[in-house]
């Protein structure tokens, strides 16, 4: 059941109103009532039962058997909340209890429950919710459970690019097998022919490794010539494949450089499957989803080959020595600690250096090694287990620099956390919090920061969304992806470059764009900054496109956007005779063709929470352009953000059009909760429940506390105790 709404007021408009049923294959017209979430505190420690629809009651069932049947799924066990009001010390008496139930209870089938069952509840209520307390005033941290987390594909390729970057294109690698002790200057077209290092010529090294002179350098897309300057004497290089005359007789070196049409690098793991987002889990990290399949074991081994030849190809960047015992330890004891973001043990630099001793080649060896690390479970997980420390346990250094970094950056521990880590200053939340500042003014925090956004907001659907290839012929795969790499742009310039506010993401009136994005909407391209509505990511191409159908928009799953990723506000599932989407009738508005969702009560229960928010988006067709009329017809985008603090909240803010709600949701603390909850989640990779709410309450206090400042929510959960802390399964 679902108490609390008033509906006088709104009411009247909705008959005078004419919408229609457009229902679609994910409609929401379901037979029970929101699943709950936790964004509010609750007295209860276990999850609310799974919805189900609700059933005709038995007879004579009792007072507390009928409400567990139908109220405790949205009320909570102990009637203290949830989704719905708290019913624990009802004070409004028994008529406004009797009436709401037998007009509106339970949310989907008011039917399931008359007046004389209300009363049979009702007479009950006093056992079965007892007056209560709030429940966060006292309440110690619940922390995350310790465990170990496999890296999503994100993080694997963000992890083997900083272990074995790809060579860019046009990277070119002078040898030369000279004496030790010379001089060696690369001169030619690229640098002015200089002859010495002072004068900006190219200066080789020696190396041990490869018992060579070598330089490595990225040349532009064209022929260029050079000698090399050995202790003052001009050389052709005995290694390049072309030459040219000189000009005096002679012959100049010459390298060929073409890039235009060369193919991207090859994802070595491109055959891992994805991952799995459980309900109202926007992201790819929760940790208990992430099951290894055999296809996973056999793509991680494959991945592997390609990994290794990349690094022996690039062996200079982990040593210089020559190859040896001693220089088989030294690699597997530096590649060895980036690869599992710790030091090694004496056994396993052993372990793994006989590998290298044991092969054909000094080469072959490390190839042989670095697979095995790669395949190893210490590179593929990181650790979350800490040691014992009173009833909890205490990550280590290295654990919270891991956490650090694949929290902030998707991406392993730089070399600046690793010596944090290995003095132990991490573990001081001081030290966490100005290493996290750094961090996000690392470009690579905009890059996991800015997929954050697109999963929060279910954006990425942009990418593969069907759309009618004769009515949105030009929404091309460039449109698509540069509407992404949009929100992406916005939420990081916002959250860390401007104002930080989070009620900038969601009613700024600015955006950027490209030269594709810019031509897709008609305009000159005369900068990347736009002006846009003054609605923040709900008027972002990626979202609209990614909440519509392929031939119309979607009220209804764009409702569901704002109540689902932006309210924390779950719903079930809907019924299997929840309909299909029906003919559009080109004589008819959107809104026009859902005038069944309020006429059926059936419907309307959950309706009235979805509908009347997706037609503020009505001006935006399903892919982002805007539009004033639909089928000849202006657009109505009028409505009411009804209970948007909880449901059966009694309250319902007017607005006018998309911006309008956009502001009334910036007003809203239930936004601030949960988009903290959103940030919780991505950060511990998992669900939150019913005890993990004071927890989240607490952070979201301080994230209000501070102007709802984004950067500041990002440092006050890296030092806060919970970030290093870990509970018992």
């Amino acid at each position: 059941m679902l108490l609390g709404s008033s509906r006088g007021r709104r009411q009247t408009r909705v008959r005078s109103g004419s919408w229609s049923a457009l229902v679609g294959s994910v409609t929401l017209m379901v037979t029970a009532c929101p699943r709950p979430d936790a964004t509010a505190p609750r007295r209860e420690t276990n999850p609310p039962p799974t919805v189900a629809p609700i059933p005709d009651p038995p007879p004579n069932a009792t007072g507390p058997e009928l409400y567990a049947m139908q109220c405790a799924t949205c009320h909570g066990p102990a009637g203290t909340g949830g989704v719905a009001p708290i019913l624990a010390g009802w004070a409004r008496g028994e008529t406004a209890f009797l009436d709401a139930v037998e007009t509106r209870m339970p949310v989907g089938r008011p039917e399931a429950c008359d007046r004389a069952c209300a009363k049979t509840i009702f007479d009950a209520l006093d056992t079965i919710a007892p007056v209560v307390e709030s429940t966060c005033a006292n309440a110690e941290t619940r922390f995350a459970p310790r465990r170990i987390r496999l890296l999503t594909r994100h993080e694997l390729r963000r992890t083997v690019a900083a272990l074995a970057p790809t060579t860019a294109c046009g990277t070119h690698r002078f040898t030369f097998q000279g004496a030790r002790g010379s001089t060696v200057i690369v001169a030619g077209s690229f640098n002015g022919w200089a002859a010495t290092e002072a004068e900006g010529g190219w200066p080789m090294t020696w190396s041990e490794l490869r018992g060579a002179f070598v330089l490595e350098r990225v040349l532009a897309d064209g022929a260029h010539t050079y000698k090399l300057v050995v202790d003052g004497t001009w050389l052709e290089d005995p290694n390049a494949s072309e030459r040219a005359p000189d000009g005096f007789g002679g012959f100049n070196s010459q390298i060929t450089i073409d890039c235009t049409n060369a193919p991207a690098a090859e994802d070595p793991y491109r055959g891992l499957p994805a991952e799995i987002r459980p309900d109202h889990f926007p992201f790819d990290d929760h940790a208990d989803s992430a099951v290894v399949t055999p296809v996973h074991v056999t793509e991680h081994f494959n991945a592997t080959a390609a990994l290794a030849a990349r690094v022996v190809d690039r062996l200079d960047d982990w040593i210089t020595c020559a190859p040896s015992d001693a220089c088989a330890n030294t690699f597997v004891e530096r590649f060895g600690a980036r690869a599992f973001r710790r030091p090694l043990s004496t056994e396993e630099i052993e372990r793994f250096a006989a590998l290298i001793r044991g092969a054909e080649t000094f080469e072959a060896g490390v190839a042989d090694a670095v697979r095995v690390m790669l395949a190893s479970p210490r590179f593929l997980y990181r650790t979350e287990l800490g040691q014992a420390d009173g009833d909890d346990f205490a990550l280590d250094a290295y654990e919270v620099a891991s956490a650090l970094a694949y929290f902030l950056w998707s991406s392993p521990p730089d070399e600046a956390l690793l010596a944090h880590a290995a003095d132990g200053t991490l573990l001081d939340p001081a030290v966490r919090r100005a290493e996290a500042n750094r961090m996000l003014d690392d470009p690579r925090a905009e890059v996991s920061l800015g997929r954050f956004a697109t999963a929060w907001l279910g954006a990425e659907r942009v990418m593969t969304v069907d759309k009618q290839p004769a009515t949105y012929g030009d929404f091309s795969p460039e449109v698509r992806a540069s509407m992404l790499a949009s929100t992406r742009r916005f939420f990081t310039d916002v959250a860390l470059d401007s104002d930080g506010d989070l009620d900038t993401l969601l009613t700024a009136d600015f955006g950027f764009q490209d030269a594709t994005l810019a031509a897709f909407h008609g305009r000159d391209f005369d900068g990347e900054q736009v002006a846009r509505p003054a609605a923040g990511v709900l008027a972002h191409g990626s979202v609209l496109a990614s909440y519509g159908h392929s031939d119309q928009t979607s009220p209804i799953l764009r409702g569901k956007l704002v109540r689902e990723r932006i309210l924390c506000q779950a719903f079930g599932v809907p019924p299997p005779d929840a309909g299909g989407v029906p003919n559009v009738d080109p004589n008819a508005t959107t809104r026009e063709r859902f005038a069944q969702h309020s006429e059926n009560p059936r419907c309307h229960a959950c309706h009235r929470y979805l509908d009347e928010v997706g037609f503020a988006f009505e001006t935006f067709d399903t892919v982002g352009r805007p539009r004033t009329e639909e089928n000849g017809h202006p657009i109505d985008t009028t409505g009411a953000l009804e209970d948007v603090e909880a449901f059966g909240d009694g309250t319902a803010t007017d607005f006018a059009d998309l911006e309008g709600l956009a502001q009334a949701l910036a007003a809203s603390d239930r936004v601030a909760t949960c988009f903290t909850t959103q940030v919780w989640r991505y950060q511990t990779g998992q669900t939150n429940e019913d005890a993990d709410a004071c927890t989240i309450a607490a952070i979201a206090d301080r994230f209000r506390a501070n102007g709802r400042n984004v950067r500041d929510l990002l440092l006050d959960i890296v030092a806060d105790d919970a970030f290093v802390r870990r509970r018992a399964p």
